[in-house]
């Protein structure tokens, strides 16, 4: 309960009593009794009562019994120390005690100065006798006479501003992941058991000495943005009223460098080079499972540099020498950093060739004395280490159509590296370098003829005359000389994990290839003669990585579902204590689909799912498009097969690809959307649709109908928020953001072009009236994505403003143009999945952490 008191003013008065020796600490009369020790006395001392004090004293001898002199009731503030000072007539050597009363044993007085003394009182939990906090005292003074004297007290405890610090941001023990020296922690104060919206001027926050600053929004906020190291952080988090410091508490999270996931590692067995995440750290990996060592950091190198971040890693031929590729410097070219293994220098290569700056650009090293770079998907240039010239060739192919050289693994002369080609799908092709040495001219290259999955690690090594190198979850063994290919370790059944789809790095020794798990962490070694697995370090569980393409927030914001349609199975995540509560393999209910989400019912523990088998999507026929899955039955209902679609709409020799089906506010009742290409390229439609489910009726909701040679691409829905009356629409090729409602009226927030080629992942605050979705843009006058345009977006309903919440410079360095993420409301977070962790980010500073689930 709180009072209306000023505080101050509460403790001038208390302060002035104790000056003056005794007073009223608040209402009350003052009371006093006297009595002698004997009957005798006492006759005595009345018999002489009718003369003045000094005539009866001087003639009779008798004296004056004491008396005490103070109010009957004070107020005294909770949390404070009890103190206070009565004053009593009768001389000095007067005798003070406490007399038997009902909540005499909470105090203590001294018997010479009758100071009464007590430990602080809790207003909110009253220990007195009646529990009414009006404490209640019985006081004696004595005189050298054996006088006495009595007087009550009744102290009445009053209610105090109790300031807590509460941190809402980031959970505890969750890390930043190595990436950025300053870091925002957001919180909110407690008074007295309940938020304080408005706290006084006299109250501060203070985080390891930075004071924090209170949001203007009235919800009493607060955020202090502290300098933070590479490596555990505590911090001390403070409440100070008037200056003196009320509460403390600490946090503690980390900041340790994270190897990325998605970087190519170099490698030397058993150890491993990795980029971290956010590349602003080249790793060395050890397979013990210790922290990994930072070799270079790119805040230690000078500015002229021109490195705005690593993008990949390779060793020398002689493996004492690291190279590292940066990523595109803000001129046409390249740096190149070499670091000696042996003495830990680094020395710098500036490369100023055109066109080789994409991050991703193929990079090897030849003979300790070129660099190989792919400048696009046709040619190459090979750059002399001595002096920095280099000569450009063109890689000439019978059949690829695209050479996607993003990784280059050279064996003696041979270069190989992958290739994709329309018919045939992922290969790898080769040439002899050393033709472009010898004699500058353009190459031909040659396919090994096999097609691969289209999702390759980008990994090699070699044993002898044997090349190995992953594709899925299968490693591979390639004979060079005899062209042979073999499947040669099924990795996921073999070691029993879930999903070696990525594996980061390759290295081989004479007995067998070693292997980085980027999923778990997890370093294995598998024997060349036998195909036996190894684990070498300490790894994260599979149970343990989060992974998702589709998430879902139950309505109380207590849980998270995350579906993974790469590994068919679904869980659920308590977000108290980021532990799995449940989980489903439906493998056994499901087949593997492209770029999946699927729309989760917390009611009925059940969720929608659509098919999309290719891109091209299929011809009709009773394929179930859209698919029931019950998770308590694990049961697959078909709810719309594609005969039933080509029944509606009607095209013959159509293609058709669902896309995202999401529940609504009507039970009966689903929206789904949905491209249809006409055979042959002629063109196509897509839209949104409404299907009810009890009659298998479809209505068009938005369609759009588009020539051959025009880019058609599906909508992407977000829930069904009530508030809206609809759904988020946003697009691939187009990149706007509308609101589609259930008459089929569409309100334009964001037109296409203006400025994003692809929109993405939307979700609605309906606390705040805010929509936030992904948006990035494209390479100027080209139709290619520029991951450094990424942005989470956060749109303003109310004034339709638009503002950057956090990108790859604002967030510490997560690519947010491919994320699925949902809204937790309640604490103000965006969940998503990265590097294998559940990323969370906050919505007030677009700060983000990792957490591993317990």
């Amino acid at each position: 309960m709180k009072v209306n008191q000023n505080l101050f003013l509460v403790f001038t008065c208390i302060f002035i009593l104790a000056a003056c020796g005794g007073g009223s600490g608040g209402g009350g009369s003052s009371t006093s009794s006297s009595s002698s020790s004997s009957a005798s006395s006492s006759a005595s001392s009345s018999a002489s009562s009718s003369s003045s004090s000094a005539s009866s004293s001087s003639s009779s001898g008798a004296i004056q019994p004491p008396v005490i002199s103070m109010s009957g009731e004070m107020d005294w503030l909770e949390n404070l120390e009890f103190s206070f000072l009565p004053s009593a007539s009768g001389g000095s050597d007067l005798v003070w005690s406490l007399v038997s009363s009902p909540d005499m044993s909470f105090f203590a007085i001294d018997e010479t100065s009758g100071e009464i003394s007590a430990s602080a009182f809790d207003f909110e939990s009253p220990n007195d006798a009646n529990a009414d906090g009006r404490y209640e005292l019985q006081i004696r003074v004595t005189d050298t006479n054996e006088q006495t004297a009595e007087a009550s007290l009744i102290v009445t405890i009053l209610n105090a501003a109790e300031y807590e610090a509460v941190t809402e941001f980031p959970p505890a023990g969750s890390d930043i992941g190595g990436v950025g020296d300053r870091f925002t922690i957001r919180g909110y104060l407690n008074n007295d058991g309940q938020r304080e919206l408005i706290p006084g001027e006299e109250v501060q926050v203070i985080v390891n000495g930075v004071s924090a600053t209170f949001t203007d929004d009235g919800t009493g906020t607060w955020l202090a943005e502290i300098p933070v190291g590479h490596t555990e952080v505590s911090a001390t988090i403070e409440v100070q009223v008037a200056e003196s410091v009320q509460h403390s508490t600490s946090l503690n999270f980390s900041n340790k460098p994270l190897a990325n996931n998605y970087s190519i590692d170099a490698s030397l067995a058993p150890q491993f080079y990795s980029l971290s995440l956010g590349a602003n750290y080249v790793l060395s990996m050890n397979p013990d499972g210790s922290d990994p060592e930072v070799l270079i950091a790119l805040e230690d190198l000078p500015v002229e540099t021109q490195c705005p971040g690593f993008a990949q890693v390779r060793l020398s031929d002689d493996e004492s020498q690291l190279f590292v590729k940066c990523q595109a410097a803000e001129s046409e070219g390249t740096t190149i950093l070499m670091h000696d293994l042996t003495n830990s220098t680094t020395e710098v290569f500036w490369l100023d060739i055109s066109g080789i700056s994409a991050n991703n650009s193929g990079f090897a090293v030849i003979n300790d004395s070129y660099f190989l770079m792919s400048v696009d998907d046709s040619s190459m240039a090979l750059v002399n280490r001595d002096d920095g010239s280099y000569d450009s060739f063109v890689l000439q192919h019978a059949t690829s159509t695209n050479l996607t050289a993003s990784d280059l693994f050279v064996q003696g002369s041979k270069v190989y590296f992958y290739a994709f080609d329309n018919t045939e799908g992922r290969s790898f092709a080769t040439f002899d370098i050393q033709a472009v040495i010898d004699s500058d001219t353009d190459v031909e290259t040659v396919s090994t003829g096999f097609a691969f999955n289209y999702y390759l690690s980008n990994t090699f090594c070699n044993i002898e005359e044997n090349m190995y190198f992953v594709s899925a979850d299968i490693l591979y063994i390639y004979n060079r000389e005899e062209n042979v290919l073999e499947d040669y370790v099924f990795l996921a059944e073999d070691f029993g994990a879930e999903g070696w789809s990525s594996i980061s790095a390759l290295t081989c020794d004479s007995t067998g290839v070693i292997v980085r798990d980027s999923l778990t962490d997890s370093i294995v070694k598998v024997n060349a003669a036998d195909g036996l697995v190894t684990q070498l370090n300490a790894s994260v569980t599979p149970s343990q990585y989060f992974r998702s393409t589709s998430l879902s927030l139950s309505p109380d914001n207590s849980q998270l579902f995350s579906y993974d349609f790469y590994r068919q199975n679904a869980r659920k995540l308590n977000l108290d204590t980021f532990e799995f509560s449940e989980s489903w393999d439906l493998s056994s209910i499901v087949d593997t689909a492209v770029n999946e989400q699927v729309s989760f019912s917390w009611e009925n523990n059940s969720f929608y799912r659509h098919i999309v088998e290719n891109w091209g999507g299929t011809p009709a026929d009773e394929t179930a498009h859209i698919q029931l899955i019950d998770l308590d039955a694990l049961q697959n209902t078909p709810i719309l097969t594609g005969n039933e679609l080509q029944a509606h709409f009607g095209y013959v020799d159509a293609h058709y690809r669902i896309g995202e089906v999401v529940h609504t506010d009507n039970d009966n009742i689903i929206w789904f959307a949905l491209v249809i290409t006409f055979d042959g390229g002629a063109g196509g439609t897509e839209g949104v649709y409404a299907l009810e489910l009890d009659k298998g009726n479809i209505t068009t909701l938005t369609e759009t109908l588009y020539g051959g040679g025009e880019q058609i691409d599906d909508p992407y829905l977000s829930p069904f928020y009530t508030g809206l009356n609809g759904v988020i629409l946003t697009e691939w090729n187009n990149g706007y953001v509308s609101i589609l409602n259930k008459e089929g009226d569409i309100e334009e927030l964001v037109a296409p072009w203006t400025p994003y080629y692809v929109t993405y992942a939307s979700q609605f605050d309906v606390n705040r009236n805010v929509i936030y979705f992904n948006g990035f843009e494209r390479y100027e006058d080209a139709n290619a994505l520029d991951p450094s345009t990424t942005q989470l977006v956060k749109f303003d309903l109310d004034d339709n403003s638009r503002s950057t919440l956090a990108s790859w410079e604002i967030g510490n360095g997560v690519d947010f143009g491919y994320m699925q993420f949902v809204l937790d409301t309640e604490r103000q977070y965006l969940y998503a999945d990265n590097n294998y962790r559940l990323l969370v980010i906050d919505i007030y500073s677009g700060d983000r952490v990792l957490v591993t689930p317990n």
